[in-house]
């Protein structure tokens, strides 16, 4: 299903094949703010149940499971500054940096204004 111009439902769906693909609207608004400023975006994870969210060694309040949070895939320290860069232009006030990708979430029971590193 068609959630905005530029991200389908199938790009959040939780990875154990379980269906959830419930993502909150205001995430989707800031990747199509972020898309704007940086070209297209990569999702390798959005939406996960407690099982795969566990599975993948995810934190215990992981706003992936609300459907609030997604990683964008980055090829290198360029796009990764890029999608960080963009992602602050956008609102985000909740951002994880690994070496493969850069994660947002919009959480507003989450602490605030925090980068983290993988």
């Amino acid at each position: 299903m068609k959630l905005s111009p530029h991200f389908d439902s199938d790009e959040f769906k939780c990875r154990c094949s379980c269906g959830l693909d419930e993502v909150d609207p205001r995430l989707i608004e800031t990747l199509e703010i972020m898309r704007a400023t940086t070209g297209p975006l990569v999702i390798n994870s959005g939406c996960r149940c407690e099982r795969w969210n566990t599975a993948v060694d995810g934190s215990e309040l992981s706003a992936h499971m609300t459907g609030e949070a997604a990683d964008i895939r980055t090829l290198g320290s360029k796009e990764r500054y890029q999608v960080v860069a963009s992602a602050i232009l956008a609102g985000c006030t909740r951002i994880g940096v690994g070496r493969t990708f850069v994660h947002v979430d919009v959480s507003r029971v989450l602490p605030q204004s925090v980068i983290w590193l993988y």
